[in-house]
């Protein structure tokens, strides 16, 4: 593996690391790994990168996908990554239409771990019957 591949392979890694960290604080479950029993009977909101990977999560009330959109690599020196900035899409599903209290919490999570949250968009999912909260995730590390 050359050292562009490495700095890739290592800043992905801390962003999910960093992504994981601020919805569970908020109070989220981390979806991947339940079975579908524990995902059933949770009442938690659970979060899965890149996409719902469980029929019993997508048919609950509330569920948040989030993916990577942008990682920079922003400052270099001998060969080594100091600052990476990124941009992450945050979608929270629900089957209300009532703004989500969720979402606040969320916002503070990243603040409270130094990054910010912009509201995108609303609109209604047709694939899993959800009205979607678009959101972006920014930082740096």
């Amino acid at each position: 593996m050359d050292g562009q591949s490495k700095m890739i392979i290592e800043s992905l890694t801390k962003c999910h690391s960093l992504v994981e960290k601020v919805l569970t604080q908020s109070g989220l479950l981390k979806g991947l790994g339940l079975t579908n029993e524990e995902i059933k009977d949770t009442l938690k909101t659970t979060f899965w990168r890149d996409f719902c990977t469980s029929k019993e999560a997508s048919a609950k009330n509330t569920f948040v996908v989030w993916s990577v959109s942008a990682l920079d690599p922003i400052a270099y020196g001998d060969g080594q990554v100091f600052c990476t900035e990124f941009n992450v899409k945050l979608e929270y599903n629900s089957n209300s239409y009532k703004l989500p209290e969720e979402l606040e919490s969320i916002e503070q999570s990243a603040k409270n771990n130094n990054c910010s949250i912009e509201y995108v968009s609303t609109y209604f999912n047709d694939v899993s019957n959800t009205y979607t909260y678009e959101l972006r995730l920014m930082g740096k590390f």
